[in-house]
This record gives structure tokens, C-alpha cells and sequence, in this order.
């Protein structure tokens, strides 16, 4: 793995990281030692295994980001992701091989070191290289978790989605995103009530069941203490709703004492061998149904003290506090309509405010062809509209420009379409020249525009900007059809920055639009 410096008067050289930590830092002892302003003794930390890297700040003074977001650790993708240690810029590369078997970067070809390669590594370089310049190949084996779940989001998950539009009517689909919300919110609020309701009717019963056995105790402790067995009795017990079965058993072989009718028998049960094992009250569910206590009946001995003589056993039927089943699906109807009648609220709101919007920019566009007008507006703060207006704009003013001169002049359009945006735009051409940007950009980069226009994309003074804005044109020429975007931090502030390919564009000469988009509720 190799960390190559893209700014400074460094700018260009390469140090090779070995496996494991490398130190960054001012101090001699650092592996990587950086004798530039702003970097401490100890900068950063770089973990390389394999071909991954791990970037760690070592509390520095000024700092480390990555893509212009400030980290204390942080994952770094080879290649791909621009690292800054304070305002030193760099990237790591993968060693890759060309036909004069010297190391190269595949996104910066210049040469990096003349030191030969194995055949093992050359094999795996060209491999590589060849999956970089074929955008079809897609490899993941690198990916993190995340981002291979995002990958699958992308382009299945939402691509399913996506397809539906293609079948069925906008409204239709709403429709049923919002119907399926509602059912599922649904179970989620139902399940939660059956469970708890569940857990409070097993805790009644097992504290009722506890308490009977106590009184069957308390009620039937003197007859045991006179030996006057004949005297027991279980019928207040019986008398209790949920009671199933009520047993006095004598301690020393647990034969029954009462009922009458089961005496001197022994119940098998499970419960009562646990319970005749104790010394103490217990009480346990035994099933779905059924509750089981035990309550042991003491009398004093004068030498031997408390002595167990008996057990008080009840085993109680919960289903007697129950709560019916008919009951529950009551409850499920009852918050279904009420979750369907917020569901065709929230669905009437979405669907008004798409058409708003819609109907809005459809009026507009009707007035602008048959007014002759070159510009169209939206005050609806939604994602993406002010690329469509802009290129609406665009075309309407290509319109007039061919109804006086019948000739087209790109550039031009795109000038002064750009002014007409509110949100920061730049556009830029395929050799890398500022053509225009409107008054939101000025203000985004604190530059003004007689000092950027026409000029090279080198004359931003936000280094990471630049690179980004590079790296994202190139990942658009690779592969067209995927969005290009960056995240980079201005002022503490993130911003989304997208590049897309403008229509005037030729197979000679490109045009790019830039945007930028706040992120919002983004912890930095």
C-alpha cells in the first residue's frame, strides 16, 4: 500500500506503508515523517491489512478528515477517498503494474517508483486494473457491510421499486406504499399490547394463585398442629374462580391429606415434587394456562424449631382474568382504522403537494412556450427541481437564441442560465475552466466570480474541493449512468456536491454542472 501526497510542495511524493501501524507525524520516530506546518509529533495513525486501510487521529492539534469530514477514526477506501492531515491532502493506492512493470496509480497514472513487481503481484495488479477501466465489472469484495447493503438497496430493492412506477399510475403506487405502512404499523402497535397485556395477566394470576394457597394454609395450620386430619379442609379454596386443583399434602411421604376423596393418594405431578423439595413459597408457570403454589405449613418444635408438617399446593387456571381473544382482535380493528384514517390524510397531503408542485411548473412551462419566455421559477424547496428548471431554462433560451440568429451558442446559454438558480452552481468544461457561477457559490466558496471566471479550476482555494470536483468528473465518464457524488465540509457545514454531464455537451467538449447541497442534521 502506497500514501501519495497530492498537495504542498510535496505534492506528488509517495511513501510505502508497511502491514500493520504506521505512525504519521513531525517526529523523527514516526514512520511517515512530514515536516510541514501544522502537522504535530504524532499526527495520525495508518493500519494497513491487506488492502485496507484504517485512519486513526492521535489528538492532533489541527486534525485529520477524510472527504472533507472531520474524523477521530475512520475506515479509508483505497483509491477512492481523499485523507487530509491538517491541510496536507493524500490518498492511498493499491501498487498496480503497467507494461513497463512500474507501480502506477489507476486514477493518477503518473509513475510512483521504479521497483518491480513479482509475478503474483503483477497478475493481481492487472486484475485489478482491468476491473477499474471496465465499468461493468463490478467487484465488491473489498466493500464494507454497509456499503454492500446499500449496494443492494440501490439497485434491487429500490429498483423493484422503481418498476412499479412503470406499471401502475403514480397515485395507484402511493397508494399502496401507504396501505402497507398502515398494516404494518398495525402489528407493530398490537403486538406490543398483546405481550404486555399478556405479561400483566401471568403476574395476576401467579399473585392470586400465591394468595389462595396462603389462606388454605393459614385456615387448616391449627387443625395440622392437633393432628386432627379429618378436620382439613379445602373447600374455600374450591370456591376460589380459576382454582383447578387444591391439595393439602402431608411433608414426610406427601401422601393427601385433602380433599377427602383423593386421601392417602400421591399426586405425580412435576410441580408438586419440586415443591415438596422446598422449605419456602414458590410459585412458577407451568404452562400456557396453568399456575402452580406451594405454601409449606410450619409448626414450632421446642428443640428443633420451625418444622415443615404439611403443604398448602393450588394450581390456578389463568384463564379465569384472561383476556377473551375476541377482545384483542376488537383492539387490532379498532387502531387499524384509526392508523387508515391518518394513512388517507397523510396520503391526500402527499398527493396534493406532488401536484402542487407539479401543476405549478406545468403552468409555468405552458406560459413560457406560448409567452415566448426564457424563464421559468419554483419556490418549492425540493430536491432535484432546480436542475430540471435549469435545464428547462436552458432549452428556452437555446429556443429564443435560435428564433433571432438561428444559430446556438452553448456557452452562452449556459451562462446565463446558471445566474437563474438560488442554490450554489458551478459549471465548469471538460478542460477544466470555470464558466460561469451565480451569486450563492460566491458566497459558499467566499470568492467572487471576476476572480473564478474563465479561469482554471485551480484557482479554488479549497484544495479538497478541487480534487473532488476531479475525481467526480472522472467517475462520470467511467460509468455515465451513476450518480456522482462527494460529501466535503465548508465552515462545519457538509455539503453534498454532484457533478452531472449538461445536455450541450459533445463527444469533444463536455460541460459540467456542479451543485451543492446542504446536508442537514449531519453530526460531524
Amino acid at each position: 500500500m502506497l500514501m501519495k501526497i497530492l498537495n504542498t510542495e510535496l505534492a506528488g511524493q509517495t511513501f510505502e506503508l508497511k502491514k500493520g501501524e504506521n505512525i504519521l507525524g513531525r517526529s523523527p520516530e514516526c514512520d511517515i515523517v512530514l515536516l510541514l506546518p501544522g502537522i504535530s509529533k504524532k499526527h495520525a495513525s495508518i493500519v494497513v491489512r491487506n488492502d485496507e486501510v484504517l485512519v486513526t487521529d492521535l489528538r492532533s492539534s489541527n486534525g485529520t478528515t477524510v472527504n472533507g469530514v472531520r474524523i477521530l477514526k475512520k475506515e479509508v477506501r483505497p483509491n477512492k477517498d481523499k485523507v487530509s492531515f491538517h491541510q496536507v491532502i493524500v490518498e492511498f493506492v493499491t501498487p498496480m503494474v503497467s507494461n513497463t512493470s512500474s507501480y502506477q496509480d489507476v486514477d493518477h497514472p503518473s509513475t510512483i517508483t521504479n521497483r518491480p513487481m513479482n509475478g503474483s503481484l503483477a497478475l493481481q495488479a492487472n486484475l485489478q486494473t482491468s476491473n477499474a477501466l471496465n465499468p461493468e465489472i463490478q467487484n465488491t469484495e473489498n466493500l464494507q457491510p454497509l456499503e454492500v447493503a446499500k449496494k443492494y438497496v440501490d439497485e434491487v430493492v429500490l429498483a423493484g421499486v422503481y418498476k412499479l412506477f412503470e406499471s401502475f399510475k403514480y397515485n395507484q403506487v402511493l397508494f399502496l406504499f401507504i396501505f402497507g405502512f398502515v398494516l404494518l404499523s398495525t402489528f407493530l402497535a398490537v403486538m406490543p399490547m398483546i405481550s404486555l397485556t399478556k405479561s400483566s395477566v401471568e403476574q395476576e394470576s401467579q399473585r392470586r394463585a400465591l394468595t389462595i394457597a396462603r389462606n388454605l394454609a393459614i385456615s387448616n395450620q391449627t387443625a395440622l398442629q392437633q393432628n386432627l386430619e379429618t378436620a382439613v379442609s379445602i373447600r374455600a379454596a374450591e370456591k376460589e374462580e380459576g382454582v383447578q386443583v387444591a391439595l393439602i399434602l402431608s411433608s414426610k411421604d406427601g401422601h393427601v391429606i385433602a380433599p377427602t376423596a383423593n386421601l392417602g393418594s400421591y399426586p405425580n405431578l412435576p410441580f408438586v415434587h419440586k415443591a415438596r423439595k422446598q422449605s419456602h413459597e414458590i410459585v412458577e408457570q407451568i404452562d400456557d394456562e396453568l399456575i402452580g403454589a406451594s405454601v409449606p405449613i410450619q409448626v414450632y418444635h421446642p428443640q428443633l424449631g420451625p418444622q415443615v408438617i404439611a403443604y398448602s399446593m393450588v394450581l390456578y387456571n389463568m384463564g379465569a382474568i384472561a383476556i377473551d381473544s375476541s377482545r384483542y382482535v376488537s383492539l387490532a380493528a379498532q387502531i387499524f382504522a384509526l392508523m387508515l384514517f391518518a394513512g388517507f390524510i397523510l396520503y391526500l397531503l402527499l398527493m396534493k403537494s406532488n401536484q402542487q408542485i407539479m401543476k405549478q411548473l406545468a403552468f409555468q412551462l405552458d406560459e413560457a412556450i406560448t409567452s415566448d419566455s426564457k424563464n421559468i421559477s419554483s419556490k418549492y424547496q425540493v430536491d432535484y427541481l432546480d436542475k430540471v428548471i435549469l435545464n428547462i431554462n436552458t432549452l428556452l433560451l437555446n429556443r429564443g437564441n435560435q428564433n433571432t440568429t438561428n444559430t446556438t451558442d452553448p456557452l452562452q446559454a449556459i451562462v446565463q442560465v446558471a445566474s437563474l438558480s438560488t442554490s450554489p452552481i458551478l459549471i465548469i468544461d471538460s478542460d477544466n475552466v470555470i464558466q460561469s457561477l451565480n451569486p450563492a457559490t460566491e458566497d459558499l466558496l467566499g470568492m467572487r466570480e471576476i476572480h473564478l471566471k474563465n479561469q482554471s479550476l485551480e484557482s479554488i482555494s479549497d484544495e479538497s474541493l478541487k480534487i473532488s470536483i476531479q475525481d467526480l468528473i472522472a467517475q462520470l465518464e467511467v460509468q455515465p449512468m451513476q450518480p456522482a457524488i462527494h460529501t466535503l465540509n465548508f465552515l462545519d457545514v457538509s455539503y453534498q456536491i454532484e457533478v452531472s454531464r449538461l445536455q450541450f455537451s459533445s463527444p469533444t467538449h463536455s460541460y459540467y454542472l456542479v451543485s451543492f447541497k446542504k446536508m442537514e442534521n449531519e453530526f460531524l
